[in-house]
Parts: structure tokens; sequence; C-alpha cells
């Protein structure tokens, strides 16, 4: 029996665990490094503020933990309360068991079986009650009142030998976490096992012919001594290893408790900085009627090491800024902030971008204990006529895209930025013409992991760039962030991923749009305002309006067949006439190349097509085509009649 006692206490200790580790964090290195941080902040507040400060912070901290542990009990209870009952009902099966097996019957007590089923009752009504207020604070009482009333009726009533089963409402208290509560149980408990011993109904057979002639307190004195004394010595001995096992859960609960709370106040301050990052990287973008700007940026974790930047440089120069700062996490944004703020400052104020990456340089690495780095790809954009000067402190090169195809820019690289004083940065040159678009980017990207380990490479990332076509770059930086999703099929992202698109719409006056009806109205609106500025009479406006409208709509059908593409426009007064440039990314097509129709022959026999040009060709005044690169241009000059 006692062997059975002590089996089913180790279950429900096993329980009682299964239910802490519900409350428990992930482990004891953040508790140990939480409270480590605690000592500090003591030791901070008692070297500023003496002894007393000091213990006030203590016993603040105590004081939270305490009733952030106070909340995560009552929080637990009703999950307690619901395994109790369970228990609850465990019991009420073995006492069903027992009578069901004759053990009752083997006492020959005529009222065992009325103890035994008013027990059972008792236990069955507090468990539904326990059930239905799972939560509240009388709960968990009226559940361990049951279960001990439970034992003390089958003690009292039925078999005195089973008063080991006492240490079941015990081991229930200690998973309440209560250490009073579980004192109280135990001594209640042991009080109960004696008095069920002397009120038990066989006291009487036993005591007769053993103790005769003995007074009634020394016949309890004797009985107490030979049936009460060894399992009452087992059943503190269990209690206490009950209330050591409370006394720990409850240190452990607040504990929890405390760093859990303080983990909320750490990640509300974490989004808080990640708003700030957020806040920092630029969404208002400059000289937006000559550049398509677009950005994007996804931090590994909370905040990041990436940063992008785009401002301008006097009036006639974009500048723009894309870098990886070696780590993740806060340390690497404190550092993205103190880099973004030092670039900028230095770009715009330094004459020269190698010097001005220089002196940008020597400030970083001047006060970098922590030995971080960055890699930093810097461009100055002329505004005038596209040419880019740029340097690449050991970034990955930009792409550069041109009539839907792109390629990398040829970059030498010098040192990363802010890990050295004293280095040297070098200026590189490129142009950049109407259409042509910069794509900056970090090593998140082509690093990207799919669920097997592979990254999505260069290759694919120049796949994917050229597959766009005419997106707008808004569009294009939203496709590829697909792409990438699709390509990690939910794996985890590793790195933060950033990336920047920057596109050359009008330099010198030319437009760049899509084909399609906004587009087209967007060139005749431009065409409309060369001409007013030139003076242009009614004739001379509607001749070329009407070639710019025929020259459009040749170009939507023989370059994209109607699907849609870029087209550059360029319309300017020159010598009394306006000229007009055409250019598109299609096929090669010469319009001149075709004979014009003869509106002679009927519409039946007539050849389709050659219409519009041959308008266009009645209406100008000089009308050249040639192809250039990729791209079909035509250029058409009209005579102003005033």
């Amino acid at each position: 029996m006692r062997r059975a006692c002590f089996t089913m206490s180790k279950a429900f200790a096993s329980v009682r665990g299964r239910v802490s580790e519900r409350v428990r964090d992930d482990g004891g290195g953040r508790v140990r490094r939480f409270e480590e941080a605690m000592r500090g902040e003591a030791e901070k507040a008692g070297r500023t503020g003496g002894p007393g400060k000091a213990l006030g912070f203590i016993g603040a901290f105590r004081a939270r933990r305490q009733d952030a542990g106070i909340e995560a009990l009552r929080a637990s209870d009703a999950q307690i309360d619901a395994t109790v009952v369970k228990v609850a009902l465990v019991i009420l099966l073995v006492d069903l068991a027992w009578i069901l097996i004759g053990e009752v019957n083997i006492r020959k007590i005529e009222i065992s079986h009325d103890v035994m089923f008013a027990a059972m009752g008792e236990l069955l009504v507090c468990a539904a009650a326990g059930l239905a207020f799972a939560g509240s604070r009388g709960t968990k009482y009226l559940l361990v009142f049951s279960i001990m009333a439970n034992v003390f009726m089958i003690v009292a009533g039925v078999d005195y030998s089973m008063m080991l089963l006492m240490v079941l409402p015990v081991v229930v208290c200690s998973m309440y976490y209560r250490p009073a509560f579980t004192v109280v149980a135990t001594a209640v408990g042991g009080v109960l096992m004696l008095v069920g011993l002397l009120i038990n109904n066989e006291l009487s057979s036993i005591m007769i012919g053993t103790y005769y002639g003995m007074t009634y307190l020394d016949e309890v004195v004797a009985l107490a001594r030979v049936y009460y004394v060894v399992d009452v010595l087992i059943y503190l001995l269990v209690c206490f290893v009950c209330l050591y096992a409370t006394t720990r859960g409850l240190y452990e609960v607040r504990r929890q408790a405390a760093l859990a709370s303080e983990k909320a106040d750490f990640e509300k301050e974490v989004s808080a900085a990640k708003g700030i990052q957020q806040s920092m990287l630029i969404k208002d973008f400059p000289f937006k009627e000559r550049f398509g700007i677009a950005s994007y940026m996804s931090a590994a974790k909370d905040v990041g090491g990436d940063f992008y930047d785009c401002f301008s440089v006097g009036s006639d120069h974009l500048a723009v800024v894309i870098a990886d700062v070696s780590g993740k996490g806060l340390p690497a944004a404190l550092f993205m902030t103190r880099s973004m703020t030092v670039l900028r400052s230095n770009i715009q104020s330094v004459s020269g971008l190698d010097k001005a990456m220089s002196k940008a340089n020597d400030e970083l690495a001047s006060n970098n204990g922590m030995k971080y780095f960055v890699t930093v790809w810097a461009g100055l954009i002329d505004v005038g006529d596209g040419s880019v000067e740029y340097v690449d402190a050991g970034h990955n090169p930009p792409f550069v895209g041109r009539g839907g195809r792109y390629s990398k820019l040829e970059c030498r690289p010098d040192f990363v930025f802010g890990r050295k004083k004293g280095m040297k940065y070098h200026v590189q040159t490129t142009s950049l013409g109407p259409g042509d678009r910069l794509f900056l980017y970090t090593d998140g990207v082509t690093e990207a992991m799919d669920p097997d380990g592979g990254q999505f490479g260069e290759g694919r990332l120049k796949e994917s760039l050229g597959a766009f076509g005419g997106s707008s770059v808004d569009g294009m930086l939203e496709k590829l962030r697909s792409d990438l999703d699709v390509f990690a099929s939910g794996a985890p992202q590793h790195d933060d991923i950033t990336m920047m698109a920057v596109e050359l719409k009008d330099v010198g006056g030319r437009l760049l749009v899509r084909s399609g009806k906004e587009g087209f109205q967007e060139i005749m609106g431009r065409l409309a305002g060369v001409l007013e500025d030139a003076g242009c009479g009614r004739k001379t406006t509607s001749e070329a309006e009407t070639i710019c409208s025929e020259v459009l709509a040749n170009i939507d059908m023989h370059a994209y067949g109607g699907e849609g593409g870029d087209v550059r426009f360029f319309a300017y007064a020159s010598d009394g006439a306006i000229e007009m440039e055409f250019a598109d990314w299609g096929p090669p097509f010469d319009p001149l190349g075709h004979e014009d129709p003869d509106l002679a022959e009927t519409l039946e026999t007539r050849r389709r097509g050659g219409l519009g040009i041959m308008i266009v060709k009645k209406l100008s005044d000089g009308i050249q085509y040639s192809r250039e690169g990729d791209m079909n241009v035509l250029r058409i000059r009209k005579e102003i009649e005033t």
C-alpha cells in the first residue's frame, strides 16, 4: 500500500511538473542574463545614488516580480483546476474499482458501503463544481477539500491502513504553487489521519484483549505508536518534498513572470526602434519629375543593418546610396544610423565624391570600438545629362537596365567603409540614358535561401529583372519580392533584404512613358506645351499633333503588338521648326522602308497598313529613321507657321 501511495505521489508530481512547464520560459539562460542585468542596474543605482537607492531598486524589482508572479499564478489556476478535476475523477474510478473487486466487503464493516458511496458522491459533486467554476479563487480550496474528505472517509469508515492516501490532497496543493496552502493541508491531513484511525469501527476489535486494563489515553497512545507514527513520518517526508517543490515552483513562476514582463517591455522598445529606423529611410524622393525611384527593405530581425538613402546634392545632382552593415539586430541598427548620418552629411557638404567618402570613413572609423564595418555603393547622378559618378566600398555592384536588358555594372571595389582610417576611395563613371534603370541591392537578395539551402543567386536575379519588361520601378520591386517569396517557399529569412531602383525618365526634356492611353496622353500634353511655348499657329499645332498621334499608334502596333512597352519622346523648338524624336525597344522596324498605299485602289485591293506613316510623311518637313542599339528611333521635323 505504501509503495502504491508513493507511485501515485510520483505520478501527481509528474502532472504538476507538466503543468509548470507551460508557465516556464524556454530555458534558464535568459533568466540568468536577466537577473545579472538586474544586479548590474542595482549596482549602478548604488554608485549613483548610494545604498538607499540600490536597495530601493532591488525592492522595486522584487515587488514587481512578486506581483507578476501572483498574476501568473491566477492565470494558471483555471488550467490547474481542470487538471485536479481529472485527478478527482481518477480517484473516483479507483474507489469504484475498490468496491467492485470486493475489497470493501473483506473489511466486514456494515457501514463501509455507505461510507464509500458518500465519499464518491461528495467527490463527484465537488469535481462538477470545480469544472463549472474553474479559475475562481475558491475552486482550488473546494477541490482540495473534496479529495481530503474522500480520503478521510475511507480511513475513518473503511480501512485505517489507507491513511497514507492523505498525501494526495497535499500533492494536489503543491500543483497550485501556494506554500501556505500546502503547509495548512499538511497539518490538517496529519490530524485527520489520527482522527480517522481513532473513529474507525475496527478500533474496539483490535484493542480488546490486547490492551485490557489500560485507560483510553493509554490505548490511543499505544495505537498511535503501532499504526500512526511510521505512517505519519512517511507522510511528513512526502509532504516536505511537496513543500519544497511548491516553494521552488513559486520562485520559478515569479521569476519567469518578471522575465516575461521585461521581455514585453523590451519588445515594445524594439518595436519603437523599428518604427524609428523605418522613419529614417526616405520615402519622399527628390527630382520626381525626372526620376522614377522605388525602394524596399525587410529586416531579418526586428531591426536591421541595411539601409538606403536618396537625396539631392545641390540643384543638379541626385545622390543614391545603399549599404549593408556587418551583423544584424540592434547593434547593427545603431551602427547603421550613425553610418547613414555620416555619409549624407559628408556627401552633401564635401566637394568630390571620393573626398566625401574618405572623410566620412575617417569619422566613422575613429569611434568604432566594436569594429563594425559597412559595405557601401554611393553614386551621384547628374540631372542634366545623366552622367553618374560612383564609389564602391566593397558592396555588390548594381545592375544597369537598358531597353529591358540588365547587366552588372563594372565596379572596382575599394576597402569596406568605417573599419580603418586613412582609406582612399576612387571615383568611377558611367552614364544613364532616358529609360535606363539602376538597380541597387544588398547581398540578402542574392543569398536568399530556399528550404534546401540553395541561394537565389545573381543569375536568377538577372533573369527576374529582365522578365519585368516595361514595368514601373515600383512594379519591378513588387514582382522581384514575389519571386523571392516563391523561391524561399516559406524558408526563414537569414539576412536583411534591401533594394532600390532608379529610372531616368526625363533628361534634357526627354520623356519616358508606357505605351497606351495614359502614356500617350502624357506625350501629347508635353508636345502641346512645346508648341505653345514656340508660338505655333493653329495649323502647325494641328498637324504636329496629328503626326505625333499617328507615330504613337504605329509604335503600339508594330513595336509591341498592342501589349504595351516603353516609349521615349523628345520635342523642342529649334531654328523655326519643331523637332520631335520617338524611340521604342521593339523589333527592328523601318516605317520609311515600306511603299505608301495607292489611294486610287479600292479598299478590297489596297494593301493594308501604311496609311498613318504616309500621313506623317505628307505633314512633316523632314523624317529620319535609325536603329540605335536595341532601339528604333524616328526623328521628325515640322516647320513652324505662325
